[in-house]
């Protein structure tokens, strides 16, 4: 398969299917308002895959979406209340991640083995509700946890969430995250 650096999705389509994009050399994808579903492996180990714009319409994200990865940063979309197990699990070059307020629930191993992460930003005021081994293979008393101020104590308390040593509010989050 040819290598493509920018793929941006029709917004015709509404959901991407499970295996879509897999194993496919792609750098850049744009997915539009107007998809409702990425499936599960949807861009599973597409090695080159740096950046993904994921519209606000996206309301699931199968598990391991997005496995295996070269991304580097994701803004995960506002409407999402479930990251999926393993979704960005093995993404070794993520260094950020933000996560809107609407995510209840991170699953198994959703973000494991992500060795590069510098912060993430999780907007949500009540602490979403972790699976087994969320961070695992990850440094998290290197990583930077920014959070709603109102809500700082309850992630020091919360189990996963308290091995970030560093936890600060959300107003002092790299700007470059707005």
């Amino acid at each position: 398969v040819a290598a493509c650096s920018t793929s941006t999705i029709p917004n015709t389509v509404k959901k991407i299917g499970g295996h879509a994009f897999a194993s496919i050399s792609i750098n850049n994808v744009i997915i539009p308002d107007g998809v409702t579903d990425i499936g599960q492996n949807a861009f599973y180990s597409c090695n080159s895959l740096t950046s993904i714009t994921i519209g606000d319409s996206v309301t699931n994200i199968g598990a391991r979406a997005f496995l295996r990865t070269a991304l580097v940063t994701i803004a995960i979309p506002d409407n999402l209340t479930t990251i999926r197990e393993r979704t960005f699990s093995q993404c070794e070059s993520l260094r950020s991640a933000i996560i809107p307020k609407s995510v209840t629930t991170i699953e198994n191993y959703a973000f494991q083995m992500c060795s590069s992460l510098d912060y993430i930003v999780c907007n949500a005021i009540d602490v979403p509700q972790l699976g087994i081994g969320v961070f695992s293979g990850i440094t998290q008393s290197l990583v930077t946890l920014y959070v709603p101020e109102e809500s700082i104590e309850k992630y020091k308390e919360a189990e996963q969430w308290k091995e970030f040593r560093t936890i600060l509010p959300i107003e002092q989050a790299p700007s470059a995250i707005e």
